[in-house]
């Protein structure tokens, strides 16, 4: 963490917590969109940390110098998991600085429900997230633009994925009157529409070195990841990459593309699982166990 950020994190006791706890949701969530890409998040010996693009070699994530489309996802997840984490906390009770989303609009409502429960404050955690992410750098240089660029993409992603919840009051179950609460979407929502934005994500280099707001053809619209450099093959292991010999593939068509052609052997495993369950009274649930023959692909 720089300084301006142990600050921060001085400030609300709960907050180191949090930081953990973004940490692995954005590390998760990348690791199941790329599960069947050959890049599948490993990160090599070359780490990427939500909070600092320094070089250090202490544990955790840490980001390599590259500026390429897998960087420009990780950015964003990790913005996005920080909001997340975040306006998630606030609603628990977890952070001392804020509390539910007290925001309600009078104007939405058409008098069968209302405004109550503890919504998510993403309102709070967007303002929170913005700052935070600000005082790791304060270089104006074309990656301190891209990268940033990136990051608010994450936390717009978030932001525009805010429901409102309900929950029905009345005797018996019937649904008398309503409260309502702003939540946000699943983190694995937000994955797949940040992993969308990287399918599509938009080559880009500055126009002009003292203006760093323009961007040479087209200005990238806010729902578009941005890069700078083509990314490697991701085939051999390097800082970059754990490469894809010995990984496990899905199907054919997945196989020649993650083995990059280099072939893949097939073995059958004895897989155990729980089949015909039935449930005993009201609460055990009594299953047998079963045995079938599965097919395994691994990249040679």
């Amino acid at each position: 963490l720089t300084t301006s950020q142990r600050r921060k994190c001085k400030r609300d006791p709960g907050m180191p917590q949090v930081l953990t706890e973004a940490t692995h949701i954005a590390a998760a969530e990348c690791q199941h969109q790329f599960r069947d890409e050959r890049w599948n998040c490993s990160l090599g010996t070359s780490r990427i940390h939500i909070l600092n693009k320094g070089r250090s070699k202490t544990a955790g994530l840490r980001l390599s110098n590259n500026c390429n489309r897998e960087t420009a996802f990780l950015f964003s997840i990790s913005s996005a998991g920080l909001t997340h984490a975040v306006a998630r906390a606030c609603a628990n009770g977890h952070l001392k600085r804020c509390s539910c989303d007290d925001s309600y609009d009078s104007h939405v409502t058409d008098g069968s429900w209302r405004w109550d429960g503890c919504g998510d404050n993403v309102h709070y955690a967007a303002k929170f997230v913005r700052r935070f992410l600000k005082s790791r750098s304060t270089s104006r240089d074309i990656r301190a633009e891209v990268d940033k660029h990136n990051s608010d993409l994450g936390i717009r992603v978030v932001k525009s994925n805010v429901k409102v919840t309900c929950k029905c009051h009345g005797v018996s179950g019937s649904c008398t009157t309503k409260t309502c609460w702003r939540k946000m979407a699943p983190f694995y929502e937000i994955g797949r529409k940040i992993k969308r934005a990287y399918d599509k994500a938009v080559k880009v280099r500055y126009a002009s070195r003292s203006h760093f707001s323009e961007l040479k053809g087209e200005i990238p619209r806010n729902k578009e990841l941005v890069y700078l450099e083509k990314s490697p093959t991701y085939c051999r292991k390097s800082r970059y990459s754990k490469g894809t010999k010995g990984r496990v593939c899905k199907d054919e068509r997945s196989c020649d593309k993650v083995c990059c052609g280099r072939g893949y052997t097939t073995h059958v495993r004895l897989v155990r699982r729980s089949c015909q369950c039935e449930v005993k009274w009201c609460c055990a649930v009594h299953c047998n166990t079963c045995s079938e023959r599965k097919k395994i692909h691994t990249c040679k």
